[in-house]
C-alpha cells in the first residue's frame, strides 16, 4: 500500500502528497495525538501544543508559520532531533509534504529563521519543564534560552481543539479548506 488513511478517510500519498489530500482536520488530529520526543517526556505534551506554544512566540508575521511548521508530521510521524538527522530520505520527504502543505495554507516556507530560532526555544523549554532532570548539555540547546512561562499541556483532544482555534485565529482568508 503506497497511501495512508488519514483520520477524516482520505488517502494520503506520502511519496506524493496533493493539496486535495490535505486537510487541517487531519493535521490538527494527528499533531494532538503525537507526543513529543518520541513519548520520552515526563507527561504526554502533544505536537500540536508545540506549535501552539510556538506560534505566541514569534512575530505577529510569522505566527502561522510557525503554527504550521511541523504541520508534515501529521502524516509522517515526528522522529526525534538526533534520529531525524540519520534519515536523509526521510527529511525529503518531510520537506515535499510541508512544502505542499505551505502551498495549500500560504504559511512561509521555507521555514524562515525566526521561526528556527523559536524552534529552539521551544526545545529548550520542554527540556526544562517535561522531561527528566539532564544527563548531560543538549549540543544543539547550548546558549539556548527557555521561553519564560512554564508549560501547562493539553490533553490531545484538547490540544487538537486549540490547535483549531489558532489556525482560525490566524489562517489567511480563503486558505481554510
Amino acid at each position: 500500500m503506497s497511501w495512508i488513511q488519514t483520520f477524516t478517510g482520505r488517502k494520503f500519498h506520502p511519496a506524493n502528497p496533493q493539496p486535495e489530500q490535505i486537510c487541517i482536520e487531519d493535521i490538527a488530529h494527528a499533531l494532538g495525538l503525537s507526543c513529543r520526543f518520541g513519548g520520552h517526556c515526563t507527561e504526554f505534551m502533544s505536537v500540536a501544543d508545540h506549535c501552539v506554544m510556538m506560534s505566541h512566540n514569534v512575530s505577529d508575521e510569522l505566527a502561522f508559520t510557525a503554527l504550521m511548521h511541523d504541520s508534515a508530521e501529521a502524516y509522517l510521524t515526528d522522529v526525534p532531533r538526533p534520529i531525524k538527522a540519520l534519515l536523509h530520505d526521510f527529511m525529503e520527504f518531510e520537506d515535499k509534504v510541508l512544502e505542499v502543505i505551505a502551498n495549500k495554507y500560504k504559511f512561509v516556507y521555507p521555514i524562515p529563521e525566526e521561526v528556527k530560532k523559536a524552534d529552539l526555544m521551544s526545545l529548550a523549554t520542554e527540556r526544562r519543564d517535561i522531561m527528566a532532570p539532564i544527563v548531560e548539555e543538549w549540543g544543539s540547546l547550548v546558549g539556548v534560552e527557555p521561553f519564560r512561562d512554564r508549560i501547562c499541556p493539553n490533553p490531545p483532544r484538547f490540544a487538537e481543539a486549540a490547535f483549531l482555534v489558532r489556525f482560525k485565529e490566524l489562517c489567511p482568508d480563503g486558505v481554510w479548506l
